[in-house]
Parts: C-alpha cells; structure tokens; sequence
C-alpha cells in the first residue's frame, strides 16, 4: 500500500485538484492536466457482451480511460458519493484503518473527473501523466446517474512555451558592488560631516 489514507491526506488531495462544474458542460474550453498514464479496457453492452470493433473488424472495441486532476462538482454532491466519504470517517474514528483506506480510496476515484478515447486514436500516443490538455466539459445521464466528461473530440493538447536563458553572472555583479562601494562609503561620509555641522 503507497499511502495509508486518512481524513487528512484526503482533503490534502482534494485540494490538489481542480474543480469542473456542472454549470460549465457545453460551455468554452477548459484546461486539464492528465494525471497517470491510462488504462485500456474491453468495451461491453449493457448485456455484458464485448462490442465488436467496426475499424478493426474481427476484434473487441478498446477505449483508454484516462484521469485529470480535477473534482466532479456533481460527483461531490451525490447522495451515494457522500455516504461512502462519511463510512470512511466513521471506520477511520473506530480504528478501522484498513475498511477507512478502502472507502476513502472509492470516494477519490468516484469524484475524480474521467474521460475516454476509443482506440485506436491519434491521442494514443500524446496523453500521459501531466500532459496538459483542453476540452470541453459534456454532461452524460445513464442508468446509473449523471457524470460529467470530457468530449474526446474537442481534446486538444497544450503545447508549452519554452523557457527563455536565464543570464547570470556573478562576478559582473559583484564587481559593480566593489567600485560602488567607495563612493557609498564617501557619502555617508558627507551626510555625517554635513550633521556634524548642523549640531555645532
């Protein structure tokens, strides 16, 4: 086990993330950090079955599922969500550590915004942990609730500026230091010389 979670380390790592809003699906852009490197799954039907791939005739339909560093402001405010958070505080308070990590662990995927890429993809390759990327937010209602995603077809990458040089010399400076220093010296010289007077 990495790390033995608690209350505290999980509100550390809720505070780490960023939040999406419901209010913002079908809206403009928003700007995401791709946390991991993603896991490759087999799609299924409702029934169970695996869904055959169309662009691969022959083998199952795959998607990637990847996660961002980014709260579900409506995974949060789910009823059942909320219960497994305050099960984890309780087995925590009764000494229940390992049944607390659990729960703790389930509450942080479960709030955790997700999004997937059918593969293959041109994506594929370009996603990993830290990339940064923006998409817009879509709301999607299953049996099961709402979630909010991201739309794969709106996923760009972030590209970074390069930083400049930084130009630094030291014994220039220092040697500016060393001719100055003089002169603040033979004017404090004055200043004093010009007080000395003043108080005669």
């Amino acid at each position: 086990m990495a790390q033995q979670l608690n209350a505290k380390a999980v509100q550390v790592i809720m505070k780490q993330r960023g939040l999406v809003q419901e209010a913002q699906a079908g809206k403009k852009k928003v700007l995401l950090t791709v946390q991991g490197n993603g896991v490759i799954v087999d799609v299924k039907d409702k029934e169970g079955a695996f869904v055959q791939s169309v662009t691969e005739p022959g083998t199952v339909f795959r998607k990637m599922i990847f996660n961002v560093k980014a709260n579900s402001d409506l995974a949060m405010r789910n009823p059942l969500n909320t219960a497994i958070l305050k099960d984890a505080v309780l087995a925590e308070r009764a000494g229940e550590a390992e049944k607390a990590h659990e729960l703790y662990n389930s509450y942080l995927n479960k709030v955790q915004v997700s999004f997937s890429i059918p593969l293959p993809s041109k994506l594929e390759d370009k996603l990993s942990d830290g990339v940064e990327i923006s998409a817009r937010v879509e709301k999607i209602t299953t049996d099961n609730g709402s979630l909010l995603t991201i739309d794969p077809k709106t996923i760009s990458i972030v590209e970074p500026d390069a930083l400049g040089k930084t130009t630094f010399d030291l014994d220039a400076l220092l040697g500016t230091l060393a001719e100055e220093e003089p002169e603040a010296v033979s004017a404090e010289g004055a200043a004093l010389t010009a007080a000395d007077a003043l108080t005669a």
